[in-house]
This record gives structure tokens, C-alpha cells and sequence, in this order.
């Protein structure tokens, strides 16, 4: 969660925009007094959440609070789930290599196994955005 974050943070700045107000906030998706108070619509025009279960469910929540996505607020999940598609609103979501990760961790796991002094490291693989309705790229 903190390196989508810091991620996030560092696209802001890469592009030249400014991070005029705290970029992260933690709640229940469900709650509508939550969703309320984080000015969709209003002063936020945009969303990413840490997952795609969380965007469905904040999804509903704007609905019922009348909040069009993507015309009142933008709105993104992370993980690319297979009902990501079925949403009323099709979400902008990050794909994760999920079958690359399981070979990259597995593979690590058997090179730990045969050398168990070998120095930590990290492995880094790369997600792809798949962009759909929920962002509003195909706004007129």
C-alpha cells in the first residue's frame, strides 16, 4: 500500500502537478459519511484505490450519493479482477502480473533453497494500466 503511494506521489511531481492537499485517506468504501467527506465531486475530481474491491465498493457508495463516476470524480483500482469489467462503470484499474510473480517467487524461492548465503535482493516486475470507462479518458 505504501509503495502504490509513493508511487502515486511520485507520478504528481514526474508530471509537474501539485500535491495541493493530503493525497491519502483511509476508511470504509461503504460508509457514506466517509465517502461524503472526501469531496468527490467537488474539491477531489479523482480516486485510486489500493484495490479493485475497494473501488467496487466505493463505486456503489458514490452512487448512492448521487456522484456520477466519471463525470463527477474520476475513480482507479489496483489488481485488475475479473469482474472489474462487470461494474456498472468499467473501472481503470493496474494489472499485476500475477502468473509472473507466483515463476519470479518461486524461481527466488528455489535459488534461496540451493544458495542460502546468497545476499537479499529485490525483484521487481512491472504492472500494466489498463484503462476503461471509470477515468473518464473517453469523456467528449
Amino acid at each position: 500500500m505504501y509503495a502504490r503511494l509513493s508511487g502515486m506521489r511520485e507520478a504528481i511531481h514526474r508530471f509537474g502537478l501539485k500535491e495541493e492537499t493530503e493525497i491519502a485517506a483511509w476508511g470504509d468504501p461503504n460508509s457514506l459519511a466517509f465517502v461524503r467527506g472526501l469531496g468527490a465531486g467537488k474539491a477531489c475530481d479523482g480516486i485510486i484505490c489500493a484495490n479493485d474491491f475497494t473501488a467496487a465498493q466505493l463505486l456503489r457508495s458514490l452512487r448512492e450519493l448521487k456522484v456520477k463516476v466519471p463525470s463527477g470524480v474520476r475513480l482507479a483500482g489496483f489488481d485488475d479482477v475479473r469482474y472489474a469489467t462487470l461494474l456498472p462503470v468499467e473501472l481503470t484499474t493496474i494489472h499485476q502480473p500475477c502468473r509472473d510473480l507466483a515463476e519470479v517467487a518461486f524461481r527466488a524461492m528455489q535459488e534461496r533453497i540451493r544458495v542460502p548465503t546468497a545476499p537479499i535482493r529485490t525483484l521487481t516486475l512491472v504492472p500494466r494500466l489498463v484503462v476503461r470507462e471509470s477515468c473518464g479518458a473517453y469523456l467528449r
